[in-house]
């Protein structure tokens, strides 16, 4: 299998992972201002995890690290927009509760 084929695979896998993780998040905090909190602090603090992972994963196939590094990049960027809008959609939460 060429390396093309094994990055693509890495890829995939870790955006099979982000969209789980993204539903555990969003489905067990419902809408509950605490537990979104918590579910947006968590992704924030599982991208070191993340960080460790793709890069392990992809430098077994990129020796020179410009590809490992661009992909990386992009995974985590990812990550970190996806708990920062985890976040704010708490205030939003926050917000249509006060109005009732």
């Amino acid at each position: 299998m060429s390396y093309g084929i094994q990055l693509l695979i890495i890829l995939l896998f870790s955006l099979v992972m982000f969209g789980v993780l993204n539903f555990l998040a969003i489905s067990l905090s419902q809408n509950n201002f605490k537990r979104r909190i918590v579910a947006g602090f968590l992704f924030l603090l599982l991208t070191p995890i993340i960080f460790l992972t793709t890069t392990a994963l992809t430098s077994i196939f990129d020796k020179g690290g410009l590809g490992v590094a661009n992909l990386v990049f992009v995974i985590l960027n990812l990550y970190i927009v996806n708990g920062i809008v985890i976040l704010l959609s708490a205030s939003f939460i926050l917000k249509k509760h006060n109005i009732r």
